[in-house]
């Protein structure tokens, strides 16, 4: 009898103690990937990664950022301070983004090496959905029929130490090149009069952290540059768009980028320290931090930072786009606005005059749930000025997000069943 008893305990404790269950994926959606992928009017998917997600290369094939380890730009030399940073002026230095960094992998001396996945989970998943990606060696499994297989996913990369509205304008280039791409598949598969009767080829999209923050300006005011941004938002790049997936975007800020603008960065324990000088000559950088957080940067930035003229430049342009993404103006009816957010983890929210953590909230341990959600209330009511219609909450950090059984499960919900 005591052994009885001892033997339940034992699998009641067990039985607690289980990590998360992963859905079958494939058997709950493949009957709805099957009949999205006969018709002509599916909307494909565009994934954009959040910053450092995208492999940047000078124009003769130079690896900026996206090779680690052996052969790596090194941070901490002046040639490869110089090689990652922009020019202060902000032209063109010819970096371009080449490729969404699906893996991690870093190189280290004697052959050694090892991988680590970024946004490959994301992408496997959505092939899960039927949403196939032209530039991934996917290997579908058995157990899955996609039917016909056509281009149904698009990896946007961006050149994520830009200032972002310049992102929203190659995102536009982007999407009109693709556009034209699914239309020429669509014809070949379901003949050009059944494409025109389906109407005009629009995208869902599934955007990461700082990704999230090029497709809410994209949304609200399509390919127009930060300078000549309106008062009103036009809704422009919602024209193309019908779902918007936001992950971990940081629509309030994080402190944390304030930290790393001052401090500089070490973006994981095995690779070099990036210098605030080469960071904070990034916009987008700037355009992390909360607005109420901006002020300290000028004052705050270390010896080795960047001339006060580009610190002030920099911090006008997050003032102003942060002020444009939070217009309160209702969207267009055909768009939809999904939010995943994680609110497991104490959070800095506030940081003391010597940058250390003096208050923390809910969130990532990146990005807190109110920023997320662009809460303006401290209040128990939800005071966003975007209309958000639906908001699902993770229990994971800011990185783990893509990987989360609740995400993927969702997502591909929202992108295959949710009308």
């Amino acid at each position: 009898m005591r052994f009885t008893l001892l033997a339940l305990l034992l699998v009641a404790v067990v039985g607690c103690t289980r990590g998360p269950r992963v859905p079958d994926l494939g058997g709950i959606y493949n009957e709805a990937a099957q009949e999205l992928s006969g018709t002509p009017d599916r909307n494909p998917v565009i994934v954009i990664p959040g910053i450092l997600g995208s492999r940047l290369e000078t124009p003769d094939g130079q690896v900026v950022w996206g090779q680690f380890g052996r052969g790596s730009v090194n941070p901490r030399t002046e040639e490869g301070i110089a090689l990652m940073s922009l020019p202060a002026d902000g032209s063109d230095d010819g970096v371009r983004a080449v490729g969404v960094i699906d893996r991690f992998s870093l190189n280290l001396w004697g052959g050694l090496g090892f991988q680590q996945a970024a946004y490959e989970n994301l992408l496997k998943t959505l092939g899960v959905g039927g949403y196939i990606d032209r530039d991934m060696n996917y290997n579908p499994s058995d157990s899955v029929d996609y039917g016909e297989e056509h281009f149904t996913c698009f990896q946007f990369p961006y050149d994520w130490r830009r200032e972002l509205s310049e992102s929203a304008i190659a995102l536009h280039a982007f999407i009109e090149t693709e556009r034209e791409v699914v239309r020429r598949r669509r014809i070949g598969l379901f003949g050009a009069e059944a494409v025109e009767a389906a109407g005009p080829i629009k995208f869902d999209v599934v955007a990461h952290s700082m990704g999230g923050l090029v497709l809410r300006y994209y949304l609200m005011y399509g390919p127009t540059p930060l300078d000549e941004v309106p008062d009103t938002p036009t809704w422009a790049g919602a024209k193309y768009i019908d779902k918007a997936i936001f992950v971990g975007t940081p629509h309030g800020g994080s402190v944390e980028a304030l930290r790393t603008l001052i401090e500089g960065k070490r973006f994981a324990p095995i690779l070099p320290h990036y210098p605030a000088r080469v960071l904070q000559s990034y916009p987008s950088m700037f355009q992390l931090v909360p607005t109420h957080e901006l002020w300290r940067i000028p004052v705050g930035a270390r010896k080795d930072a960047l001339p006060l003229e580009t610190l002030e430049r920099h911090v006008d342009m997050a003032e102003r786009f942060h002020a444009a993404i939070r217009v309160e103006a209702d969207p267009p009816a055909n768009l939809r606005q999904y939010l995943f957010v994680a609110d497991a983890i104490q959070t800095a929210d506030k940081l003391g005059p010597d940058l250390r953590t003096v208050a923390s909230a809910p969130g990532d341990q990146t990005v807190t749930r109110d920023a997320a959600i662009l809460d303006r209330d401290p209040g128990p009511l939800l005071d966003s000025p975007i209309p958000w219609d639906r908001i699902q909450f993770l229990h994971t950090d800011h990185l783990g997000m893509t990987q989360d059984p609740g995400f993927t499960d969702n997502m591909l919900f929202l992108l295959l069943i949710q009308k």
